[in-house]
């Protein structure tokens, strides 16, 4: 409104100073035609009169026209003067020198507006000479008070300033109808923002302006739609973390950013030992530990999962039975900050069995846990190390004795390892090719065939240094599954062969050429 009314001020007034003197000007003019009319019509009147007759008509002819009406000598005395009594004309001063009065003895009609010490008044004067052709014998001059173009002028200044306050207040009154259309729509969009802030879901917001303020709106709606799919979606994902933490075997707890606790499963309370009443200070010591402190600051630098080593907690005291080995695992997440996984292996109790059967029965507990987690695409690469960590530890422990055997579809099984190793060399994502000459199902033993595959791709993976893409056939011959790599350069394949003998499998050169080969064989089903 006040922009409004500035814009109104900086054209009024100025074009009410300027028009004051336009119209002053214009009034004057049209005054000055009307007295020479006025006073040539009067000239007309009195050419043929005598000076005994025209002092006595001056005062009728004066009354006739509604003017002051003076006639004067061409010495500049005055013959008659309509507002003067005639004893005291005679005494008046000469009028040879006043404007009007010397421009009419020119021959020209003399006009002036100036105080007549006479009539002590402002008057307008109009002066022509008599007769109007040859030298000027009277002067007849005619005038009337200037406070009537002083009236004028001040009508028509009144009719512009009332026509400008009509124009203001019309200005005024639409300032006010905008601002309300306008401020109206902007007032609905800051309380949605301000219940957007507060963690509400505002209603749409209705604008139909059809400018900005219809776009600033729909982007408005369009930002509350998608922080609700990606809330619902992190909370789904989140959902499915803690519902896979606490079906996890092992003592776990997620930490968030701040290492407060989020989730801890039951393996982990009884691990440490916590009780309803321990339950805040136990956490606290866990959480201000050195070790963890200084775990977290690696896996921050790093970006990497970091062993530490915890010691479990008894009623809140440290028992002398040893450390056990824990990882630390950043849990990257596409908005938020992220969070960590604890993740502890504590060693089994005396009365468990121990051998490659219990570790084999643990490891195939973790790898369920990570098969549930897999869905969520922010885990991928640290539940792939963690699964080659895993996968590792596996090979270390032994075969399994007597777990089971299940068929599981060679294909399905490679395209899964195969994307994990993607997920953990993703250089090597476009590089790798899997060519199955015949489809087969393989016998899966305790997870022993999953993990065997991937560490046989994982090692391709990190052989493949020169650039060239990898060729992996697959073959199935009676009873037995071939997974094999041929390296294109020498030298390339030596990391793999020693896996592939580690794996139990055999390496080599290809018979007839000067290339090293590798190759898995698997049991089929």
């Amino acid at each position: 409104m006040l922009s409004y009314l500035l814009v109104a001020g900086l054209v009024v007034v100025p074009s009410l100073l300027t028009l004051r003197h336009s119209i002053q000007s214009a009034l004057e003019k049209s005054e000055a035609r009307d007295l020479r009319r006025r006073a040539e019509t009067l000239r007309d009147r009195m050419m043929t009169l005598s000076d005994a007759q025209v002092n006595a008509a001056t005062r009728d002819q004066a009354q006739l026209l509604g003017l002051r009406v003076t006639i004067i000598y061409a010495d500049g005395r005055v013959l008659a003067d309509s507002d003067v009594e005639p004893a005291r004309v005679a005494g008046l001063e000469n009028h040879r020198e006043r404007p009007e009065v010397a421009e009419a003895l020119r021959g020209e009609f003399g006009y002036a507006r100036r105080h007549s010490t006479t009539l002590d008044q402002d008057l307008a004067y109009g002066a022509v000479p008599l007769p109007a052709t040859g030298a000027p014998r009277l002067v007849v001059r005619v005038a009337r008070p200037a406070s009537l173009l002083y009236e004028s002028l001040s009508g028509a200044l009144l009719g512009l300033r009332l026509a400008s306050g009509v124009a203001v207040s019309v200005a005024i009154l639409l300032s006010l109808i905008a601002a309300l259309f306008v401020s109206s729509p902007l007032r609905k969009m800051r309380d949605a923002a301000r219940e957007l802030a507060q963690g509400h879901w505002p209603a749409p917001v209705p604008v139909r302006t059809g400018d900005e303020l219809q776009d600033l709106s729909e982007a408005i709606d369009e930002l509350t739609h998608r922080l609700r799919e990606r809330l619902v979606d992190v909370g789904g994902q989140e959902a499915l973390l803690t519902q896979a933490v606490e079906a996890m075997p092992l003592p776990a707890l997620v930490l968030q950013a701040d290492l407060q606790p989020l989730v801890v499963n039951g393996a982990c309370r009884r691990f440490l030992g916590m009780t309803s009443a321990s339950e805040s200070r136990v956490l606290t010591e866990l959480v201000k530990s050195e070790r963890v402190i200084a775990a977290l600051a690696i896996s921050q630098k790093t970006g990497l999962p970091t062993e530490l080593a915890l010691s479990p907690v008894d009623d809140g005291r440290h028992d002398e039975h040893g450390d056990a080995r824990a990882s630390l695992v950043p849990l990257a997440r596409a908005s938020g900050v992220p969070l960590w996984l604890l993740v502890v292996d504590p060693e089994a109790p005396e009365s468990e069995a121990r051998g490659p059967e219990a570790v084999q029965r643990a490891l195939r507990s973790a790898e369920l846990v990570i098969e549930r987690m897999w869905a969520v695409p922010d885990l991928r690469l640290p539940l792939a190390q963690l699964r080659l960590k895993l996968d590792e530890a596996a090979h270390a422990a032994g075969r399994p004795e007597a777990t089971g055997v299940e068929p599981v579809d060679a294909a399905a099984l490679i395209d899964r390892c195969l994307d994990e190793v993607r997920v953990l060399y993703p250089h090597v994502s476009d590089k790798m090719h899997v060519d199955m000459k015949a489809p087969c199902c393989i016998a899966e033993s305790a997870g022993l065939a999953a993990r065997s595959v991937r560490l046989f791709l994982g090692g391709a993976a990190r052989a493949l240094t020169n650039g060239r893409d990898l060729e992996i056939t697959v073959e199935s011959e009676p009873g037995l599954m071939r997974l094999s790599i041929e390296g294109a350069v020498p030298g390339d394949m030596r990391t793999v062969c020693e896996l592939t003998r580690a794996l139990g499998s055999d390496a080599g050169r290809v018979a007839g050429r000067e290339r090293e080969a590798a190759w898995l064989t698997l049991p089929r089903a």
